[in-house]
């Protein structure tokens, strides 16, 4: 054999020491070891070879290995190479090499088809290593013969060599027939380069091994991140290290930081970019075509390219083709279903050839600036602006974009954008300069924020609840605008002072607004902030007297069909303060009207609070299913628009519900949520309220550490601002005295006292209570003929009370209690409870998680134990032949019944629930009404006709996938039961969102993104969620939801199907 054919079949070596991964070689020997194919796709330089060279030194697999460059296209000449690599380890390959030297063309597929059954009868595992196997698909290999030849002889032995295992290195996704259903079987794997890319530890590691440096946590990050975790440019980086861009000797910078002059922020390492340039030079660009060049140039002013998106830079037709070219010869780019991305320092070096030509560069930019203007992507058209030094049309942007995006709920994004503008601001730290993603020359005479951006940017702090921002946007506005920019941003600030609870200031600061010098809009803002303001205080009619007025403005402005956002924020408000008036009609009235403007206006974010809103009436009318689905709507609303405040309230209206519903420790549960989120962005409001919520479920539950845990935490709260926070923690502070030995009857008739003074603020439960309080205290005072006609309205009260909170009552109680048993029905049912025991209830959760409640108290299962429980309770009550739970749960053909016995024991003793084996079945056997299993419920409701409260409690109860954790040996079963689940459940929010596109095609949207979420390689759904963005002139979700679909499908190595490229082409 000759030296060339030798040095191709030999395990590479490099010429440099380089560290070794162990969890790189870790997850290659896993994934090698159980899957048919695995293909490393990565561009040049990720290291690709050097990972399977450690892997090869590492493993005891057998394996062959085989270096192809492009005369391997010739199907002859592969599999020559290939069959003398294979020797050693498939007898019988030997021989057909021997026949292949005289084959002729027409003979070779025989051959191949040969060499596939040969390496099917290799007697032990091996693995099979093809490097470089690009090269089999580069240029015009297409018209090479022979080529599919040797794909074809590939997929034969991913499909039929069942102890070859495939292992394929190569800078694109090799285009294997059935790799996409191997993939899907868990017979294939496929790993990009961020399996490859370098690590912190790595570089630090590298640094030393290669370069003898020692490089802080700090510097070593910061040069992993500058070249993104490239192998190459960290190498390259290390050849020549430097100090802030001057070369030293290398002990000199070791003597740095071993010196700990890391805390000096010049004391840095960075990516050495001249030596990774003179790489992309000599090595990439210079053997390219000058037309190439440029267009790599000129494209590196876009993030992700696409012919259309080329085409409109450059304003050319013929993008695609250059595309193709970089496409084909393997560049430091990424490619995905039509689009391509340059490798971040690749792109960075382009920029730099581009920006020697500043006319040029600035030009491209402004191009690309407005290009992703149109598609509604602010943050990279602010970047190229910004990069452009078109500092006025940035400023032009924002304010077109901040009405526009807070009515989107994008007020992440508006964020960004501001950080963003005062990065580029703030020349002097070169460190913030540095981190624009373009280079570009500033100005640093640039003007400072304009007084309304500064507005603006204060109202997006407002709505992520960052209240110190916001105050200081305020401050500078108000110190560098005119009279109508100050009254503005007094107005705001009032409106910040009341989503903070503290409605007195806000007043205080709308008595210094000088109502007569204000315009039309400030008028508007003034009356609804004033209006919110007085609701707050508990000023209903100085509240409704001046949100009418507000909607009087509201109406008569030409722009209020256009934009019905404040009409949507006055109703709301409207709807607020009539239901503190009691009127409940028009309250759901002005309720409904703003959620159809809120819906209309496309800000769903705001619709957030409004829902929350309805809920509560809704709530308080005893319809709690209506309420549920109010409540889990908003809650996904807000969490998916970032909204925290508007999610900690929806979470306390939710505890409230809970605990109306008597599902108490749930609402504990979404409480201490609440309490959580408010307590970290400083929402006094709602951290008042989830403390109290939890601390007085926590005593109705009679969940001591709990109590404790939040009596601790509400002693801080001296003087609540909400009414029926006051109210609900005087009655928990009642209820814990009453649990004392000797009750004080002074502190229980002040807290009594307190509490009636909220009383109108609090909830029927808490009113019965109130009354309760009321008996026990008179009676403790004079005897039951004082106490009967506080007893009778408390009776009276009572009527709505759950059994669960009536029991409780009579606990803390039960001396009133027993001595009321003979008057009154209602006492000696309660009293009776505490004579007979109690019926057991089971509450069994699979999905998103397993828990099992006995009685409301969680209990322990073992892995085994809950797929045991789980299978019998999909079984329902005839059970399951003993048979079948044996294969479902243990994985087994030959059923041990002492196993199960023990098994089945052990369930009995942990749950209580009666299991047993008869007949030759096993079934459960306990009540089946005493049991509540989510799954079941599930498929109820799943069975019901779509109506949005049904697909709300359908959402609510489908919290992730079914029995996550499942033993391996479940495996087969709960797999099979988990996709069937999923499916049901995807099809059914699909079929809902079909249904509602016409009336509610932002509902629909939601309900599109909602089943991407859970499974993205749905392409009929992206295509319909496309369709309805696309419609409403969202762009952005145009491109999002393109990108999200590629990148799921690439998981599995497929791309989008023809049809739906075309549609995202034609849509963008």
């Amino acid at each position: 054999m000759a030296l060339r054919f030798q040095q191709k079949l030999i395990v590479p070596t490099s010429a440099r020491p380089l560290i070794e991964r162990p969890h790189v070689i870790a997850q290659l020997e896993r994934a090698i070891r159980s899957k048919r194919v695995v293909a490393l796709a990565a561009p040049a330089g990720w290291g690709k070879t050097t990972a399977l060279a450690q892997w090869v030194a590492h493993t005891t697999m057998p394996t062959a290995w085989y270096t192809l460059d492009s005369a391997d296209r010739d199907p002859q000449v592969f599999l020559d190479y290939l069959l003398h690599s294979v020797a050693d380890l498939a007898p019988g390959t030997a021989d057909i090499a021997a026949r292949l030297a005289t084959a002729t063309p027409q003979s070779l597929a025989e051959i191949s088809q040969q060499t596939a059954l040969a390496l099917a009868d290799a007697p032990d595992h091996f693995a099979l290593i093809l490097d470089d196997v690009h090269v089999l698909e580069d240029d015009q290999s297409q018209s090479i013969p022979g080529v599919s030849l040797v794909f074809a002889l590939l997929a034969s032995i991913a499909e039929y060599a069942a102890r070859c295992h495939l292992v394929l290195a190569s800078r694109t996704l090799p285009a294997l027939h059935g790799m996409v259903r191997m993939v899907a079987q868990q017979r294939a794997a496929v790993f990009d380069y961020s399996v490859l890319q370098f690590q912190r530890a790595d570089t630090q590691r590298l640094a030393g091994m290669t370069a003898g440096l020692t490089l802080s946590d700090d510097a070593a990050e910061q040069l992993t991140a500058a070249v993104g975790g490239w192998v190459t440019g960290i190498v390259l980086s290390l050849d020549q290290p430097s100090v802030n861009g001057s070369s030293v000797p290398k002990q000199h910078i070791v003597d740095y930081r071993l010196a700990e002059i890391a805390t000096q922020r010049d004391a840095i390492i960075e990516a050495n970019t001249s030596q990774v340039y003179a790489y992309f030079a000599e090595q990439i660009l210079s053997p390219l075509p000058a037309d190439l060049q440029r267009f790599l140039e000129d494209t590196s002013v876009l993030q992700d390219l696409s012919p259309h998106r080329c085409d409109r830079l450059r304003n050319t037709t013929n993008s695609a083709e250059y595309l193709d070219d970089i496409k084909r010869r393997g560049l430091f780019v990424s490619s995905r279903a039509g689009w391509v991305s340059y490798h971040s320092l690749f792109r960075e070096y382009l920029r730099s050839r581009l920006a020697r030509d500043p006319q040029r560069y600035r030009s491209l930019l402004r191009t690309a600036g407005d290009l992703y203007a149109t598609e509604d992507d602010i943050e990279r058209a602010l970047d190229c602006y910004l990069a452009a030094s078109d500092y006025r049309q940035a400023l032009e942007l924002l304010r077109s974009a901040v009405p526009r995006l807070r009515q989107r709920s994008r007020q992440t994004t508006l964020l960004a954008c501001f950080e963003r503008l005062h990065r580029f601001r703030l020349t002097g730290d070169r460190h913030i300069r540095d981190a624009m993603p373009f280079p570009a020359v500033q100005d640093p005479r640039l003007p400072a924020t304009p007084p309304d951006l500064l507005l603006a940017e204060a109202r997006v702090y407002s709505d992520l609840a960052l209240w110190e921002r916001a105050y200081l946007a305020l401050q500078l506005a108000e110190a560098s605008g005119n009279a109508q920019i100050r009254a503005e941003a007094r107005i705001l600030s009032a409106e910040v002072q009341v989503l903070q609870g503290d409605y007195a200031r806000a007043q205080q600061t709308l008595r210094t607004v000088d109502v007569e010098i204000l315009d039309d809009r400030l008028r508007l803002e003034y009356a609804i902030a004033a209006g919110r303001a007085h609701i707050m205080a508990g000023e209903v009619a100085a509240a409704i007297t001046a949100l009418e007025r507000a909607h009087t403005l509201a109406t008569t402005r030409a722009d209020a069909v256009d934009h019905p956002g404040p009409l949507a924020d006055i109703y709301d408000n409207l709807g607020w303060a009539y239901a503190a008036q009691g009127d409940r009609q028009s309250a759901l009235r002005h309720l409904k009207r703003a959620d159809a403007c809120w819906q209309a206006s496309g800000n769903h974010g705001r619709r957030a609070l409004t829902l929350n809103n309805m809920g509560v009436m809704a709530m308080e009318e005893g319809r709690y299913a209506e309420a549920r689905a109010a409540f889990d709507t908003g809650l996904d609303i807000a969490r998916h628009t970032g909204l925290r405040r508007e999610e900690s309230v929806l979470l306390c209206s939710l505890a409230e519900l809970m605990l109306r519903q008597g599902d108490v420790e749930q609402s504990i549960h979404c409480a201490a949520e609440a309490h959580a989120l408010a307590t970290a962005f400083d929402i006094a409001s709602s951290a008042e309220a989830a403390a109290a919520t939890a601390l007085w479920s926590a005593l109705l539950v009679g969940d001591r550490a709990a109590t404790s845990a939040w009596s601790d935490r509400t002693a801080a709260i001296v003087a609540p601002f909400q009414p029926e926070v006051r109210g609900r923690l005087a009655l928990a502070r009642a209820m814990l005295a009453m649990q004392q030995s000797n009750p004080d009857p002074e502190r229980l008739a002040n807290f009594l006292a307190e509490a009636t003074v909220c009383e109108a603020a609090l909830s029927n439960e808490e009113r019965a209570y109130v009354a309760l309080l009321r008996a026990d205290i008179a009676y403790s005072r004079a005897g039951w003929q004082c106490a009967a006609a506080e007893w009778a309205d408390f009776v009276a009260r009572a009527s709505t009370l759950s059994e669960p909170l009536l029991h409780r009552f009579a606990a803390v109680h039960r001396k009133l209690f027993e001595i009321a048993a003979p008057h009154t029905p209602l006492a000696a049912r309660a009293i009776a409870g505490f004579r007979q025991p109690a019926s057991i209830r089971w509450r069994i959760t699979a999905l998103g998680g397993f828990e099992c409640l006995v009685d409301g108290m969680p209990v322990e299962l073992s892995q085994l134990h809950r797929a045991l429980l789980i299978r019998l309770l999909d079984a329902g009550p005839p059970g399951l032949a003993v048979e079948r739970l044996w294969e479902a749960v243990w994985g087994d053909d030959h059923v041990s019944m002492p196993a199960l016995h023990q098994a089945l024991r052990r369930l009995r003793l942990q749950t209580g629930l009666s299991v047993s084996a008869r007949e030759g079945a096993v079934a459960i056997r306990s009540g089946w009404d005493m049991i509540e299993y989510d799954v079941q419920e599930l498929e109820r409701l799943l069975e019901m006709p779509t109506h949005p409260n049904i697909i709300q409690r359908v959402m609510a109860l489908y919290r992730g996938e079914f029995l996550p954790g499942a033993p391996l040996s479940a495996s087969l079963w709960v797999e099979s039961r988990r996709a069937h689940l999923q499916q049901r459940y995807l099809d059914a929010i699909e079929q809902f969102a079909q249904s509602i596109e016409r009336d509610s095609p932002q509902q629909a949207m939601f309900y599109y993104q909602h089943v991407l979420q859970i499974d993205g390689c749905r392409e009929h759904t992206a295509a319909q969620l496309m369709r309805l963005a696309a419609r409403f002139g969202n762009r952005t979700l145009v491109t999002v939801t393109f990108e999200h679909l590629k990148g799921a499908l690439r998981a599995l190595g497929a791309s989008p199907e023809p049809a739906t490229a075309a549609l995202y082409q034609q849509l963008t």
